[in-house]
């Protein structure tokens, strides 16, 4: 019987930004002790220049001129950190892929979980995505993981929420494609009454508002109600919510004319006076 062999030697990636640290200073080490010596290649550079000026000089370079084009030579000591640099940058490079491809799989993996039986090990896969995402967290350069703590924050209230076997087949990805279809954002996912939808089936849908002085309140903005079918879950607005239409304001101009007959009053006549008018004067 044939054994099939794994071919990858691609190294396992660090385990975090410390290990991929102390990964750059031991293979940095490791170069200088072996046959990547930074002295040793700062030995060939020195050679390599003095025989480049003596070919384009014709003649020996002097013991100042040699002094000079040692000091133009590269140091050694800049030569091995520029290539600790690079390494670091790679295996750090190698880590952050990593740690954002194992928070997007586990966060996958939640959303097509159903919240009925609730899995013991559901907690724990929360915790992880919370920790790595927290490891990707507080350093220069760091990736925007904002949809990632707001599905987070989502499926982590969804599972809280009490839930009986009517919802075995709903998944927290279905019920979030629902929420969406109806018009809630997805910021605004993590602050739905998910609670009174298992227990009721009906629930409020609600959005955050901002007032004058700045503080936010969530307002309701319709009402929602999941219904199971034979075709699966769907989810629509109940028909004792849905508001009448509004009779069209009529404006003023398209007012019919009283029919009323208003008295038309005459201007009286004042009496002509022989006295002027004249202003009041303010004494001082």
């Amino acid at each position: 019987m044939e054994t099939v062999r794994n071919l990858d030697m691609t190294p396992p990636a660090p385990s975090g930004r410390t290990d991929a640290f102390l990964k750059a200073v031991r293979h940095t080490l490791w170069d200088f002790l072996t046959g990547k010596n930074s002295f040793r290649s700062f030995q060939d550079r020195y050679r390599f220049n003095i025989i480049r000026w003596s070919a384009s000089h014709f003649r020996t370079p002097s013991l100042m001129e040699r002094a000079i084009l040692l000091l133009r030579t590269d140091n050694p000591l800049k030569t091995a950190y520029e290539d600790f640099q690079r390494k670091y940058a790679h295996l750090f490079g190698r880590w952050e892929m990593e740690a954002v491809r194992k928070v997007n799989l586990t966060l996958i993996e939640l959303g097509r979980t159903p919240f009925y039986p609730h899995k013991r090990n559901i907690d724990r896969m929360l915790d992880d995505v919370y920790k790595g995402i927290k490891k990707l967290q507080g350093y220069k350069g760091c990736p925007d993981m904002k949809n990632e703590r707001l599905l987070l924050a989502t499926y982590r209230y969804m599972f809280a929420a009490p839930s009986d076997s009517r919802y075995g087949t709903l998944c927290p990805d279905e019920l979030c494609g629902m929420l969406e279809q109806h018009g809630v954002d997805r910021r605004e996912l993590c602050r739905q009454n998910y609670g009174g939808l298992f227990r009721d089936g009906t629930t409020a849908l609600y959005e955050t508002e901002t007032d004058g002085n700045g503080n936010r309140y969530l307002r309701p903005s319709g009402h929602v109600r999941l219904e199971r079918s034979p075709m699966g879950w769907s989810m629509h607005v109940p028909q004792n919510t849905i508001q009448r239409e509004k009779e069209p304001a009529v404006s003023l101009s398209d007012m019919e004319p009283s029919k009323k007959v208003e008295r038309v009053s005459r201007p009286s006549k004042k009496k002509k006076t022989g006295q002027r008018k004249t202003g009041s004067v303010k004494i001082k």
